[in-house]
């Protein structure tokens, strides 16, 4: 059996912080969930989690600084980051960011998308959390 992966939340957005927590716990992942981007630097250092949901606009340190800063960090650069924004991020790739959601989001279809970064749960019942 395959352990479950984790996916660290950063928004500001109380609301889109929740229904991404619903949606990818009921897909069988652990989901750690924090609103400002400095706590969520410390938290991938302690944690580890296998992939980072970052809003870009946040307090402390913006989503593009966090993505920047774990990249550059030797221990934490092998962890995968999605930045999230209502306005378009040119260079998000050059930042090393794995993609880019447009918001308002598509919650269904950015927890399947997480899956398949991810590699799992195993489908199909992960995905059935989605229907």
């Amino acid at each position: 059996m395959k352990s479950a992966r984790t996916v660290l939340i950063v928004d500001d957005d109380t609301l889109t912080v929740r229904l991404l927590e619903f949606v990818l716990r009921s897909a069988g992942l652990n989901v750690l969930c924090l609103h400002d981007g400095r706590s969520a630097l410390d938290a991938v250092r302690e944690h580890r989690p296998d992939l980072v949901l970052a809003d870009v606009a946040m307090p402390e340190m913006c989503g593009d600084e966090l993505c920047r800063t774990i990249k550059d960090d030797p221990l934490t650069r092998q962890t995968l980051v999605a930045l999230m924004s209502s306005d378009e991020l040119a260079g998000w790739d050059t930042l090393g960011a794995v993609w880019f959601v447009r918001k308002p989001l598509d919650v269904c279809a950015l927890g399947a998308r997480v899956l398949e970064v991810l590699g799992g749960p195993d489908p199909p019942d992960a995905m059935a959390a989605f229907a």
